[in-house]
């Protein structure tokens, strides 16, 4: 009876755990990301927290507090665009075939008169 009264520390629960920490809103999927990243198990195909006080707990909140002092690398084509262009690779030039005459003997022999 005292596990069904007590609140359930799932990834809802980490959602906004992590948010109050740093005082900012998180996203779930974000959280996700970071729990496998950091490789930690499902129980039940579910994740589940003891508290606070648990080392994956303050596994995530590190990795976030990390990911937050970090500057954010530019992504997409623009950033594709910015990067310094490899060096053009040099080509031999290439030969042009010579022409293949065609030889008369083929329409003799076709003659359907």
């Amino acid at each position: 009876m005292a596990a069904a009264t007590a609140e359930k520390k799932d990834i809802k629960w980490l959602t906004a755990h992590v948010a109050e920490t740093l005082g900012s809103e998180v996203d779930q999927i974000k959280v996700r990301q970071v729990l496998r990243k950091l490789a930690i198990e499902k129980t039940e195909g579910r994740y589940s927290f003891k508290g606070v006080n648990d080392p994956n707990v303050k596994a995530v909140v590190r990795e976030f507090k990390e990911q937050a002092k970090a500057p954010a690398a530019p992504r997409g084509r623009k950033a594709a665009a910015d990067a310094p262009k490899p060096a053009a690779r040099k080509t031999r030039a290439k030969k042009v075939a010579e022409p293949v005459e065609e030889e008369d003997e083929l329409e003799d022999e076709l003659d359907l008169d």
